[in-house]
């Protein structure tokens, strides 16, 4: 599975260049998973996000290493 996410260009981003963080929306799009389902993903500690004062955000990375554990 390959993690895909094109930032708009509100984001300031450029196309096929992935952010640092993502957003709630944009790690759920990406894992093709409803934002409820990644809130329960977080809630059992499957997902660790990244806290910034009161910001929630994903790792690209963290999302790959859910996916690898997955996998097995």
């Amino acid at each position: 599975m390959t993690l895909s996410v094109s930032p708009t260009a509100d984001q300031g981003g450029q196309a096929g260049q992935v952010p640092l963080l993502l957003t709630y929306r944009q790690a759920a799009k990406a894992l093709a998973i409803g934002e409820r389902t990644l809130a329960s993903l977080v809630a059992a500690g499957k997902i660790k996000p990244v806290r910034i004062g009161s910001s929630v955000r994903f790792s690209p990375d963290a999302l790959r290493a859910f996916c690898a554990a997955q996998q097995s």
